[in-house]
């Protein structure tokens, strides 16, 4: 749901927002966002830039490829950045419930 605060386009702005070493919180209650990295081109069996970024998977595909999906890419020292990637690159996915 792009409404949610984890769509929001400035995570700053969030209820529960904050940048950690490490990683960022958001919500409340508060949800602990491990900078985990992602699975890409840096080398066999290795993750990406873990501790500084997270790549967390949408439930929105591309309309412009069905090779592409849209992921929320957020940075260590930055607020948010949403934005279409190759499904092939290994993101995070987020768990939700049900209400």
């Amino acid at each position: 749901d792009t409404n949610q605060p984890f769509m929001s386009s400035d995570l700053s702005t969030v209820t529960g927002w904050s940048d950690n070493t490490g990683y960022f919180t958001l919500g409340d209650p508060v949800t602990v966002f491990p900078y985990a990295g992602y699975r890409d081109d840096c080398g066999p069996a290795s993750l990406c830039n873990v501790g500084t970024r997270v790549a967390i998977w949408t439930a929105y595909a591309s309309s412009s490829t069905g090779a592409k999906a849209y992921h929320l890419n957020v940075r260590a020292g930055s607020t948010h950045a949403r934005g279409e990637t190759a499904k092939a690159r290994g993101g995070f996915i987020r768990c939700c419930a049900e209400e």
